[in-house]
């Protein structure tokens, strides 16, 4: 919300709250506002008086009992029941409660999980006692003064999946969606109906990790407030990752909403945009070997930390799981032992904290600011901020100009939120000049007109611009950050192709306060434009205020299936009649299978089973023709389904997580999968399971990999492998160990220059197991080779990249070197994919690092890097990369969800942003119902497979 204070730190570990009471100063001195205690009511495991007695024997006290249960013959609880010590653990976290907040530490929760296991979507016994449960945590928050409840959903639970063996067998996944939905609603209304006036925080795991019924389970949580519109309910991300960039923090929450607008009934996402929001997560500190110590470099744990209290609502979560921010000796933990808050918030013995991580405290200089926008100047990335000395920039890279401020009276202070170094800044000749900065800065007491006034005008969308005949909603907002009411006229304006409706509007904004504006704009949107739409205020007192932004038009969403868990790679187009549309086939990592029509989005089946997977199905034929899918899952166990989704053959092999392609008989029209079956093993196989041969390699298979156009060809690329694992892989007698390796061991034996051993080879086999060809390499590549046939047919080429940013190109017929690429810059190449290759035998070659997109050109001669450079874009973090149909460029897929494609010239062709997590795959199909036209799959890490329509036509004349 406009004007909003940054968030407040709240510290989630197994702490005291009578012990943290006694230091309250200090916690507030750290920066931390509260906390969620443990060691109260932590789960929903029954009291003794609500189990059956052999639970009662072993539950052993009201909240500490890990075990499994199962209620599903208990009578429903009608009776609130409390623990034998309730009124004592009342006073006593009342009086520690009431000790905090006199130190202005009062943000603080009660935290409960949603533990242990136990049928509660289908079992009314369960959901009677975790009802229960819920009014009694709601009386106990209301009766000691915490703020709410922290709910540990634990979505990454086996509840959440409808494969669970604790659900009802005959419980069908409508029933289990629904139940959860029921769950959730029931769960949050017994806590309101307890603590009408209390907060709700959810805990959950970032999106890839949600099980396939923790949204319906969000959606009767968010269900349960009804019309009690006072009740915020906040979404806490477990974030396990490093510390993340502040445009991820910045855009993250907008992606959220986005997932939920297409996840949630409309009900349920009206409540969720009027009362629910983002909180973000860090976890600065571990244990190694008892000893507190930082995760993460202090630099960047410092820009997530503002960052995340900056684009989060209300709070910051500090996870402390083992602890690990404050001391106690072993006398003074005696001290404590007679309280009632137990289980791991007992106070004990905790080793001393480095000094040099109080430099991790979540101490905010920007605390009691106010939130104003981002800043006005493009070439700058920094946050505007409204505190006692006036406007304040926060700026997450430094400055890399000068920033100069006509004299004003006091002066100028940045400080280094990293190291805390101070810098003041006078009036010198009628300026004030901050300097060049480097690093993270808080740049305070700037005048609000020229900095505050200008970051208070907003422009968002609220729908996005759609190719062709667009109506999107657009909002533009207005806040006061001065102290003196704000009269004045705004002026909203459209480029010339839209029609933005009523244009001049008066203003009259009281301090502090702000006004919105939405319009529907009206008008024809091509791909490849970035259209700008502007705010005019204009008063009598000053100059005109102008800002600017421009929103890409996106190509229109035709459907979205919603998978089970994280889909892999690119899905499957299978085309069963001529010029029908395919049928898409996709795997997720649950190891779950879906098939669609892809003309109609209708589901053809689904399927499911054990085990995790990490390598995207595959699709084969039988010696008619007749298709099959093949999936492999990370523990090597093949399956072979027909395409009505029916399992046809399992095979079992000794792989961890190998690889798997299909490739095409050079003798007969049938497809076979070749997999890794063992670490130095491919095994190729037909539908029908029957091993047709089995390749041994003298390394580790790293990479495994065909094409349809070079049939009765395997390519892999194997990771040399010493003596000793060799030996203690083999399962052959000491004598054909040691010839084994003698012939393993000849090809890799030496480096280029004859003092070293090659790292890995790259070579080529017959679908019978005959070696074709192999090539020592220089470097082991970082992915497996791209594959080009030119479609008339001249010399096929593979393509690898390796850690030095380094590309080589091989002959697929005998595997001599054509073509080498050398990288100055030394980054590691993430992704590869040939273009095309030029009449003089060039390849085109798209490379993709961590840091950026190329289009290079590698030659026999291994020309200079910008020799061979056409082109570089700093697009980074690319996740997904490969080839558009009408080869005229590139699909890039990011890991923030953004789609871009980007043609030969470097220039972007449609880009597209309603995406929420890391792209895993990209396809494309033609659009069978319109002519020149493309259907782009996208599969998304947080589950989902969309499908965007992009209309060659609606591609502007500047951007083809």
């Amino acid at each position: 919300m406009p004007g909003g204070s940054p968030a407040a730190p709240l510290l989630a570990a197994p702490i005291n709250a009578t012990w943290a009471a006694n230091h309250g100063a200090v916690w507030r001195e750290k920066g931390f506002r509260g906390f969620l205690f443990e060691g109260l009511l932590d789960d929903l495991t029954p009291f003794p008086s609500e189990s059956e007695a052999e639970n009662a024997a072993t539950t052993g006290n009201n909240h500490l009992s890990a075990r499994p249960i199962s209620l599903r013959a208990r009578p429903a609880v009608v009776e609130q029941i409390v623990p034998g010590d309730w009124e004592a653990l009342v006073a006593e976290l009342t009086s520690a409660v009431n000790r905090l907040k006199a130190q202005d530490v009062d943000r603080n929760f009660l935290r409960l999980a949603i533990a242990p296991e136990a049928p509660y979507f289908t079992d009314p016994a369960c959901r009677d006692m975790a009802g229960n449960r819920l009014r009694l945590a709601g009386a106990f928050c209301q009766k000691t003064g915490l703020r709410g409840i922290a709910i540990d959903t634990q979505s990454h639970n086996a509840i959440y999946d409808y494969r669970w063996d604790g659900h009802a067998p005959d419980a069908s996944v409508e029933t289990l969606r629904e139940g959860a939905r029921q769950f959730g609603r029931r769960l949050l209304r017994a806590f309101i109906h307890a603590y009408p006036d209390g907060e709700i925080l959810l805990l959950a795991g970032m999106p890839e990790t949600w099980g396939p019924l923790w949204r319906p389970f969000m959606e009767g949580a968010l269900e349960s407030v009804g019309a009690a519109a006072a009740i915020p309910i906040r979404l806490v991300l477990h974030d396990a990752a490093a510390p993340r960039t502040p445009t991820f923090y910045r855009e993250y929450a907008a992606a959220i909403h986005r997932l939920f607008a297409s996840a949630l009934s409309k009900n349920a996402y009206e409540r969720w945009e009027r009362q629910g929001g983002i909180v973000f997560s860090l976890e600065p500190i571990h244990y190694e070997q008892d000893i507190p110590t930082a995760r993460t470099p202090l630099a960047a744990y410092r820009r997530a930390l503002y960052a995340a209290a900056l684009y989060g609502d209300d709070y910051l979560m500090i996870n402390a799981p083992e602890g690990g921010w404050w001391h106690i000796p072993p006398d003074t933990a005696a001290q404590f032992s007679h309280l009632r808050q137990s289980g791991r918030a007992t106070v004990s013995f905790a080793p001393p904290v480095p000094r040099p991580l109080d430099a991790f405290a979540p101490r905010l200089l920007i605390a009691g600011a106010a939130h104003i926008g981002a800043a006005a100047a493009p070439d700058m990335e920094a946050e505007v901020l409204h505190n006692d000395t006036g406007a304040a920039l926060l700026v997450w890279d430094g400055l890399e100009n000068e920033l100069s401020i006509p004299a004003r009276t006091g002066i100028i202070t940045a400080t280094n939120l990293t190291t805390g170094e101070q810098r003041y800044y006078t009036p010198r000749e009628e300026q004030i000049i901050v300097p060049v900065l480097d690093g993270l800065h808080l740049i305070e007491g700037l005048p609000m007109r020229q900095f505050a006034l200008p970051a208070a005008l907003g422009i968002r969308q609220r729908t996005p611009l759609r190719a062709g005949i667009t109506q999107a909603e657009i909002e533009f907002t207005i806040q006061n950050p001065l102290t003196s009411p704000l009269r004045a006229s705004a002026t909203l304006n459209a480029e010339d192709q839209y029609a933005i409706g009523a244009a001049v509007v008066p203003v009259v904004v009281a301090p502090g306060k702000f006004i919105t504006f939405r319009r529907t704009i009206q008008g024809i949107s091509h791909l490849g434009q970035r259209p700008t739409f502007s705010i005019n205020l204009q008063d009598a007192a000053d100059a005109p205020i102008n800002r600017t932004r421009s929103f890409p038009v996106e190509p229109p969403e035709l459907y979205r299936i919603v998978m089970d868990g994280p889909p892999l790679g690119t899905p499957i187009l299978h085309h069963s009649e001529l010029g029908s549309a395919p049928f898409v086939v996709a795997g997720d990592a649950r190891g779950g299978l879906v098939c669609f029509d892809a003309g109609t989005a209708r589901v053809h089946w689904r399927t499911r089973n054990r085990g995790r997977y990490t390598k995207a199905p595959i699709l084969i034929t039988s010696p008619n023709a007749t298709p099959y899918i093949a999936s492999q899952s990370a523990h090597g166990r093949l399956r072979f389904y027909d395409m009505e989704g029916n399992e046809q053959v399992v095979v079992y092999s000794d792989a961890q997580g190998g690889g798997m392609t299909a490739v095409k008989d050079a003798q007969a029209p049938a497809v076979l999968s070749a997999s890794v079956s063992g670490p130095t093993t491919v095994s190729i196989h037909t539908t029908a399971g029957t091993l047709r041969a089995r390749i041994e390699t003298a390394g580790a298979i790293r990479y495994l990999t065909s094409d349809p156009a070079l049939p009765g060809k395997v390519f892999l690329i194997a990771e040399r492998l010493n003596q000793e694992r060799l030996l203690s892989e083999s399962s052959h007698d000491e004598a054909e160990s040691n010839d084994a390796n003698q012939t393993r061991d000849h090809p890799m034996d030496y480096g280029p220059d004859k003092t070293g051993p090659f790292p890995g080879m790259l070579a080529a086999y017959t679908l019978d197991g005959d070696l074709l060809w192999e090539t020592p390499l220089r470097d082991m590549p970082t992915r497996g080779p791209a594959i080009h046939v030119p479609h008339d047919r001249r010399q096929a080429i593979l393509c690898t990249g390796d850690s030095t940013g380094a590309i080589v190109c091989y002959s697929a017929e005998d595997g001599a070197a054509t073509a080498r690429y050398s990288s100055n810059e030394g980054i590691p190449i993430r992704h590869i994919t040939i273009l095309d290759i030029l009449d003089d035998g060039t390849p085109l070659v798209a490379r993709a690092d961590a840091t950026s997109l190329a289009l290079v050109a590698p030659e026999r001669d291994g020309n200079a890097e910008g020799e061979a450079r056409r082109w570089s874009s700093p697009l980074s973090l690319i996740t997904a990369l490969t080839r558009l149909p009408d080869r005229s460029g590139m699909l890039v897929g990011l890991d923030n969800g953004v789609v871009y494609a980007v043609g030969m010239d470097g220039r972007i062709r449609w880009e597209d942003h309603q995406g929420t997590s890391a792209v895993t795959g990209l396809a494309t199909y033609q659009d069978t119902a319109r002519d020149n036209a493309y259907v782009c799959l996208v599969s998304a890490q947080e589950g989902v497979l969309r499908a965007l329509e992009v209309r060659q036509s609606l591609i502007a004349a500047s951007a083809r």
